[in-house]
């Protein structure tokens, strides 16, 4: 088995047809052809915003659909998973829909989406509650992951801002 290396930066994105022929006395083999690209953006994550905004202390199975994306122009991501990082029980985290069912592949430019259901505790006080992150395969057998933060924004949530204060003495 012998390998050849072309290095990519000799040349531009896009669709390129790499030609193999061997030639010599005796040698009764046609040539092989194969389709490559070159591409400028690697298979990555792009993840939608995470806010469970306006929701009611002490409500229960809240949801929110989260979009994922894979951002490459060329490679497909396998083995996607997504899991909860540091989310406490009292939220009761959950997937109900979507990559959490099954482990996925995600060719370029693909899209998918994954449901978190939680609980908000009567004193939740907002703020960020942990992360959701996702990992996956790229074709060099390397792992991807992002992680993005999951926030709370109660409704009753009181934001006191441009106070004055005037203090005559």
């Amino acid at each position: 088995e012998e390998a050849f290396t072309l290095d990519a930066n000799d040349y531009i994105i896009g669709q390129h047809t790499v030609k193999v022929t061997f030639s010599g006395q005796g040698v009764n083999i046609l040539p092989k052809t194969w389709n490559v690209e070159v591409a400028d953006n690697p298979a990555g994550f792009s993840i939608s915003e995470i806010v469970f905004a306006d929701v009611e202390l002490g409500a229960d199975d809240q949801t929110k659909q989260v979009t994922i994306k894979n951002i490459g122009s060329s490679e497909q991501l396998t083995n996607v998973q997504v899991k909860f990082i540091d989310v406490a029980a009292k939220y009761g985290a959950a997937f109900t829909d979507g990559l959490s069912v099954q482990e996925q592949t995600l060719d370029a430019g693909e899209q998918a989406t994954v449901t978190i259901q939680l609980d908000v505790p009567e004193d939740e006080d907002g703020g960020a509650i942990g992360k959701l992150k996702v990992t996956g395969t790229d074709a060099n057998s390397t792992e991807v992951f992002k992680e993005v933060t999951i926030s709370i924004v109660p409704k009753n949530l009181l934001k006191i801002s441009n106070v004055e204060v005037n203090n005559d003495d």
